[in-house]
């Protein structure tokens, strides 16, 4: 078991299928989206979210972001 204040991050690499949202062709993300990359496993909409959990210094602020923007839109 990982200690408690360590971050563990899943990445699903399935061509076709968004990395982070699971978002794919048929199923795209709600305000629509593109692949970003050739292999087709990042969105759009998830794109600046991978860059900032790809910088070592970003990814606790990553995750506090994403949790937040989740927060507010399960709220609203």
């Amino acid at each position: 078991m990982p200690p408690r204040d360590t971050l563990v991050i899943t990445v699903r690499l399935k061509p076709g299928r968004c990395r982070w949202c699971g978002c794919t062709w048929n199923d795209p993300c709600p305000p629509g989206c593109a692949w970003t990359d050739g292999s087709q496993t990042l969105c759009t909409e998830c794109a600046a979210f991978d860059a900032l959990v790809r910088k070592a210094g970003g990814r606790r602020e990553a995750v506090e972001t994403f949790d937040i923007g989740r927060e507010t839109a399960e709220s609203a």
